[in-house]
This record gives structure tokens, sequence and C-alpha cells, in this order.
């Protein structure tokens, strides 16, 4: 039976604040900055608008017992930073943002300053684009989000290495060319340069993971990495000399899985 109050879960709220209702704060399982809501209606009411997790979930990543109430006089808890949900909780949020998200709007201004299109992507209601990441069974396991300024995210818990998005759920020929770039504006430019399957590993670190499962599951495709040139940043083209995390991580990739590599030409 659910006796708690408000008072049994205050001190594990992260960032909390006080409403008419209640309390508002950040969401121990998506992230969420001030989606939780608890309130009181004769029992304690818990949910958060963009992950729509259940009470159970939300209380257990809260790290608070279903039995547990102040009328039994414990000591108060000590305000604790909520666990990280499991890898399949964090499947499961990530499932229910996805399907609840709107198509993302052409006009946003991350996609504007890049000059690409969604290809795909969903948008949340605090308008950053969101970009499932998959497994070669086609089961999506976290979620990169981006704002209007271009900073990005992940779903806490959520399991990034070697998973990926193919932009426009393109469908892959096994005998046929694949492309694999670090973010989503490369793989966008490429993609609609190309009309080919192109896959967004996210960053430089998972291209080579993302390149082994593709090869796993489709050994007779032709993968090209498409590296970042990391010599150019802000605007700025540094020192050949200099390390170039981008083409370092692309070479490894291509090599690890016999495809080919290109990289971007500076004028």
């Amino acid at each position: 039976m659910n006796n708690l109050t408000l008072s049994d879960i205050k001190t594990r709220i992260q960032n909390p604040t006080r409403n008419s209702n209640g309390l508002r704060g950040d969401c121990p399982l998506c992230s969420g900055e001030n989606t939780l809501c608890a309130s009181e209606n004769g029992k304690l009411l818990l949910h958060c608008h963009k992950c729509n997790a259940s009470f159970k979930e939300l209380l257990d990543a809260l790290g608070v017992s279903n039995t547990q109430s102040s009328s039994q006089h414990q000591k108060p808890a000590k305000r604790e930073k909520p666990e990280k949900p499991t890898s399949e909780q964090a499947a499961a949020i990530a499932r229910k943002i996805w399907e609840s998200a709107k198509p993302a709007d052409q006009p946003h201004p991350y996609l504007g300053r890049k000059g690409v299109k969604p290809h795909g992507l969903r948008q949340n209601e605090q308008n950053e684009l969101i970009i499932h990441a998959q497994n070669i069974y086609d089961e999506i396991t976290t979620l990169q989000m981006i704002s209007a300024t271009g900073d990005k995210r992940f779903l806490s818990g959520g399991t990034k290495k070697g998973n990926f998005f193919i932009l426009d759920d393109q469908a892959i020929d096994p005998d046929g060319i694949v492309y694999i770039c670090e973010g989503f504006a490369t793989a966008a430019s490429v993609q609609e340069a190309t009309n080919k399957p192109t896959i967004c590993a996210f960053d430089a670190g998972n291209l080579k993971p993302v390149a082994e499962a593709i090869r796993g599951r489709y050994p007779y495709a032709e993968l090209v990495i498409c590296g970042d040139d990391d010599r150019f940043k802000d605007g700025t083209l540094k020192d050949d000399t200099e390390q170039n995390k981008g083409q370092e991580a692309a070479t490894a990739a291509a090599l690890a899985v016999g495809g080919k590599v290109c990289f971007p030409t500076f004028k």
C-alpha cells in the first residue's frame, strides 16, 4: 500500500522547488530538468512528463521503499545523488521518449546552422533534437539530445558503445556501400551528397565499435569511414603535427573492418 508522503521523498529529489501542487525537480531516470512532479491527493503521486516512467520506477530510482513512511519516525534520509538507471531501464525510457516525441522541425536552429535536413530525427518539448541509438538487432538503447545551441547530452544509464543511428532508417544493401560518420551533421551532409545508407556513430571513439558491429551483420558490404579532420577547429587550421583524433579514430576503424576511409578537404 502507498503510505508515502512528500516528506518521505523531498530529500531525495534533485533541485527541488515548491509549487501550488507540491514539488518539482529533476527526474532521476531520464535526467530531465524540472520534469518530475510530486504531489499528494490522499496518497503520494509521482510523474515525469518527459519519460512517463511508472510510480514504482521513479520510487526505485529515488531509493525510497514503497512502504517507508514518515509516520514511522525514521531518521531523515541524507540527500544522495540518485543512482543511474540500469541499461535496461534506460533503454525502456529511451523507447518511451522516442515514441512520444514529434518529428523534428526543418527550421530547427541547429539544423539551420549546419545546413542539413532532419533525416528522421525527433524533437522534445524543450526544443532539443533527439537521435536514437540502436544496436544491430534494431533495439533502441539510448538517446542523444542536441539543443538549439548545439550542446549535446546522452540519456543517463544508456548504452552508446557499438550502437548507432541510420539516417532516414534507410535500408542497407548487404552487398552495397555504407558510410559511417562521427556526428549527425557530418552524416547528414554525406547522405544528402550520396543518397546512400549513412550511419551516425556519435563520436570518434565509437567509430570502430560501430564499424565492427555493421561488419558483423553485413560481412560483404563496402564500408567507408568518413572521419573528421580535427586540425580544423573553431575556424582555425592547426599544425599537421598536432594530434588528430578524428583521423586516427577513422583510420583505425577502417583498418579493423577492411574498409575505406575519407576525410574532408579544406580550401
